[in-house]
């Protein structure tokens, strides 16, 4: 099944993104997404976690979440789950999942826009 480890998830973006290039010389933009995940406990009690969702992006996708996005803008991002290495306090690596972006949407065009007007 090559589809997988595709994902979509709706979230607001909680900083703005970091930019960077990859090592062929393609924008390349690091962000989080703070995503709040509703379940209902066995007994039927209900609660909700905050989940921050690690998040890249290059080429066109890139260049549009660091143009567009600021702190607060909800956005819907579809890609795939990927892992990383997360270096350790104490030595060695953690395998840690992140999505790597193939499109971002804005949920709001009003929050775009106005953040572009500050």
């Amino acid at each position: 099944m090559d589809n997988q480890n595709n994902v979509t998830i709706t979230g607001t973006l909680v900083e703005q993104a970091s930019m960077s290039e990859t090592l062929d010389a393609e924008p390349l933009a690091n962000f989080q997404l703070l995503v709040l995940h509703d379940w209902r406990a066995p007994d039927g009690s209900q609660s909700t976690n905050q989940l921050h969702i690690p998040c890249f992006a290059t080429g066109h996708a890139a260049n549009s979440i660091h143009k567009y996005g600021r702190a607060g803008v909800r956005v819907t991002v579809t890609g795939r789950l990927d892992t990383w290495n997360v270096p350790q306090p104490h030595g060695g690596t953690q395998e840690a999942l992140m999505v790597k972006a193939a499109a971002i949407g804005y949920v709001s065009p009003r929050e775009v826009f106005e953040g572009a007007r500050k």
